[in-house]
């Protein structure tokens, strides 16, 4: 790959460290850099028997990482060469803003109103969302859009709620419906600038999805107990608008407070996507030519 493409600047994103990619970018004579890095004190580089995986660090020109722990990590092991910049995915949800396209069968779906939106739900999410989305959805409409799409797990949520559920696709002007599914990839980040509340799925799995999505929305996020890998979750929960949920009853008493605190929150959670934005400009000032 390395020999054919000739790179002179390689990048690898976050937990990439690809060790043969990275040697043999360096033989070529590419630099090679880390953006968004993110490092915890678990991970292999920082623990007795990691001397081999700290040398495929120290073979990179350049560290961007996310956070002040990331750098100090890197410190511990004697890596100074890294500039704290943030998370570049904050740059890019904006500029999906800008971006978004108008959905004339969501928006006929809403007749005006906003929706609670669930975003790459798994089948655990589904389980426990279906109580409260079943009370909740005669006033505030649904759009659930999962992460597999395939005609099982579709089914499986139409089972969920019965006719109070329609598929995006087939979705003909029924006004008896409260639930929109969508079926098809790539609506998910139109879908929550319709939104006024969102649930983000992967929490229970330890893969959660990108928040930062409907954050930009100006959306409180919602969403399961297993984020430790995603810093901006923990963020979120100390600002006071990302709400961790396990359990039926901490899933209720988080819906109530979003709501009766919903303008507050909703602002707090624009300004603090606003506020970390910057990461990709610090990058490209650095790399360009002196």
């Amino acid at each position: 790959f390395i020999a054919h493409f000739k790179p002179t600047h390689v990048f690898f994103v976050k937990y990439e460290f690809w060790t043969n990619y990275i040697s043999e970018a360096k033989k070529s004579g590419a630099k090679v850099f880390s953006v968004s890095a993110l490092f915890r004190k678990g991970h292999r580089f920082f623990k007795w028997y990691g001397g081999q995986f700290r040398e495929t660090l120290r073979k990179m020109d350049y560290f961007f990482v996310q956070n002040e722990s990331s750098l100090q990590l890197l410190k511990s092991i004697e890596i100074e060469n890294a500039l704290l910049c943030g998370d570049t995915r904050f740059d890019r949800v904006i500029e999906n803003r800008k971006n978004v396209q108008p959905d004339e069968k969501i928006q006929q779906f809403l007749q005006g109103k906003k929706a609670f939106v669930v975003g790459s739900s798994w089948p655990e999410d589904e389980a426990l969302l279906e109580k409260l989305i079943l009370k909740e959805s005669k006033s505030i409409p649904v759009i659930i859009a999962p992460h597999d799409i395939s005609e099982n797990h579709l089914q499986q949520i139409e089972k969920r709620f019965g006719n109070l559920i329609s598929r995006y696709s087939s979705w003909n002007g029924d006004a008896g419906k409260s639930i929109l599914l969508i079926d098809s990839i790539g609506k998910l980040a139109n879908a929550y600038s319709f939104g006024r509340i969102a649930y983000v799925g992967g929490g229970f799995s330890g893969s959660l999805h990108n928040i930062l999505e409907p954050a930009v929305f100006g959306l409180p996020v919602i969403f399961g107990p297993k984020h430790k890998r995603f810093p901006e979750a923990q963020t979120f929960m100390d600002v006071g608008v990302g709400f961790s949920v396990d359990t039926e009853e901490k899933l209720a008493s988080s819906w109530e407070f979003i709501l009766e605190e919903e303008k507050a929150l909703s602002l707090k959670t624009e300004n603090l996507v606003k506020e970390s934005t910057g990461a990709t400009e610090k990058i490209i000032d650095f790399l360009k030519p002196r």
